[in-house]
């Protein structure tokens, strides 16, 4: 899970039998969810990852 940079936070998660990856936003205190997106790109091996944010400017 991650603060994202204009508040709320954004956990991970996956469906990990069927290779598919997800994020989710809170913007109320943990209370409700976004429904989940999924991460487009990932090979279906990913396993124990960090996420960390990128400088202002190169998104």
């Amino acid at each position: 899970m991650i603060e994202l940079p204009h508040g709320g936070h954004r956990i991970y998660f996956d469906a990990y039998a069927e290779k598919r990856y997800f994020y989710s936003d809170s913007h109320d205190g943990f209370r409700t969810w976004t429904a989940p997106v999924e991460l487009p790109g990932l090979s279906g091996t990913v396993r124990h990852v960090t996420v960390l944010p990128e400088p202002a400017g190169t998104q």
